[in-house]
Formats: C-alpha cells, sequence, structure tokens
C-alpha cells in the first residue's frame, strides 16, 4: 500500500501532544506547536487552511506535519527519522510553505530533505532559542511609562505591523491577524492611539515578530513588551521561549538581562519563490 498522509483526528491531539512534555524541556518545540492547535481548534474546529497529518495514520512515535495557511511543521519523538522523511515526501511543495520552527535536533536533517527534493528555499539567518520558566516569567514586573497604553492587537493593528515587518509577504497579513485572534498578544500604544511596539505568540508558542516602531527605538519599548507578553504567559501556567536572530546583538543582550537562557537554536526557511498566497481571503 502507498504511503500517504491523514489527518489526524482532533480528539487525538492533545494525546499528540503530550508525547512532547515527555523530559521536559527537550522536545518543547513539538510540545509548543501541537499545543497551538490543541488550544485553537478547541475554540473553534472550523479554522480553515489548517490540516495535521499522520503518516499514514500512525503518529504513536509523534511524527506529525502541520500545514496551516502559509507554514508549515514538521517533528517527531523518534531517533530515527525515517518516518518523518517518508512524510515530509508526501507535501506538496510546489504550494511555496515556509518550514517554520526547526530546532537543532531536525535542522540537518531538513537541509538534507530539502537539498535531495530540489525544494528551493531561502537560507536565513538563524536564531538562538530562549527560554525562561513559568513560574520566573510570572514574576515580571510590567510598569508602562506615562502615556503609554498597553492592549491586545485588533486586526486593524496587525495591518499595521504587517506593514512594517521585515519577512512580510503573500498571505502574511492573515497569518498575523489568526495570531491576534487566537493567542495572547500586546501592542504599546501612545495616548494619540499610535502603535510604537508590539509582539505577537507565534504557532511553535513562543514570543515571535517582536518589533519597536523606528521612531521609538531606544526608549525600552522592546523590554516593556517582552516582560508583558512573558508575564501573560507565565501566568497561564507555560514556559515562555522566544527566538532571537544570532547577530542581534541588543535583543540578544535584553534577553539575557530579563533572565531568558539559552536552550537551543531556531531556524525558518522560507520559499525561495513566494507561493500563490494572498490576504483576501474572507475568513482566517
Amino acid at each position: 500500500m502507498a504511503d500517504k498522509l491523514v489527518d489526524i483526528p482532533i480528539q487525538d491531539l492533545t494525546s499528540l501532544r503530550d508525547l512532547y512534555r515527555e523530559d521536559w524541556p527537550k522536545y518543547n518545540i513539538g510540545y509548543g506547536t501541537v499545543d497551538t492547535y490543541v488550544r485553537w481548534l478547541n475554540k473553534d474546529p472550523n479554522i480553515p487552511h489548517i490540516r495535521i497529518l499522520s503518516l499514514n495514520g500512525d503518529w504513536s512515535d509523534g511524527t506529525f506535519i502541520i500545514t496551516d495557511w502559509i507554514s508549515l511543521y514538521a517533528n517527531t519523538r523518534s531517533t530515527d527519522f525515517t518516518r518523518l522523511v517518508k512524510a515530509l515526501s508526501l507535501v506538496d511543495w510546489s504550494k511555496g510553505y515556509t518550514i517554520a520552527s526547526i530546532g537543532s535536533r531536525l535542522l540537518d536533517l531538513i537541509y538534507k530533505f530539502v537539498k535531495e527534493n530540489n525544494v528551493d528555499v531561502n537560507y536565513i539567518k538563524g536564531t538562538k532559542w530562549f527560554r525562561m520558566p513559568q513560574d520566573e516569567a510570572a514574576k515580571l514586573i510590567v510598569n508602562p511609562p506615562d502615556g503609554i497604553t498597553l492592549r491586545p492587537l485588533t486586526a486593524e493593528d496587525v495591518v499595521t505591523a504587517n506593514a512594517l515587518w521585515p519577512f512580510r509577504r503573500p498571505g502574511s497579513l492573515i497569518y498575523l491577524q489568526r495570531l491576534a485572534k487566537y493567542n495572547v498578544s500586546v501592542g504599546a500604544f501612545t495616548s494619540d492611539g499610535e502603535l510604537v511596539a508590539w509582539c505577537f505568540r507565534i504557532p511553535v508558542g513562543s514570543l515571535g515578530t517582536l518589533q519597536v516602531a523606528e521612531s521609538h527605538k531606544r526608549k525600552g519599548f522592546g523590554s516593556l513588551i517582552v516582560r508583558a507578553m512573558a508575564k501573560a504567559i507565565g501566568e497561564t501556567g507555560y514556559d515562555v521561549f522566544a527566538p532571537v536572530v544570532f547577530d542581534n546583538y541588543p535583543s540578544l543582550n535584553m534577553f539575557e538581562k530579563l533572565g531568558f537562557k539559552v536552550v537551543d537554536t531556531m531556524n525558518w526557511l522560507p520559499p525561495a519563490k513566494p507561493g500563490n498566497w494572498h490576504d483576501n481571503v474572507p475568513h482566517y
């Protein structure tokens, strides 16, 4: 019988996620990714453009592929990557997915796969993968300066964030609007309503797309937003993770000063040619 990708039933996702809880935080990337979709699909089981797939209906070793709009996530608990490679080989790569949230454990495998299978990707700078335990994150102090208000991002705020995002691409607006709709997010706003700093919680479960408007850099807004996001996540019982680009020394120093510790590396591989994604889909 030919290999095939099979949708994992929603009711099985919690068990799949919990396979990655063992030996915490060794498999935190797989845990955080599946946990995101457990939370999202519990809120709305009909979110479009999400598929959570196993090879031939068997996920007992933790092997999964998730396609979510413009992004693809893949992981396994197995030390033998044969089944994961088979699953990856069944993906329609012509769609132009970004291979997202690749930890060091699978990085060589993914690099080898895209090369051998002629998956055309851009090799961008990797990141250090920081962690703060949830009890430490919950104790962080968040004191916005006078004239600054912190609140979750709306769909309208996300339009601004996407326009200024260095990694924006076709389909990225819907990607960010989905994050704002289903995950915690924080924006810093001036008294006249200007959005000057923001951060999302991305599908791997970590902080992501942290950005400060050029006009408000070097004023402590990055640290403020990180503390606010980390505290919000920590108070819900989750450890807090964050990717920071290897040579972004100001951000690296900021996370270290806040008490984060490096536990891994994290990489993304965007397609060399963007897929046929667009931002005028009526639902996200």
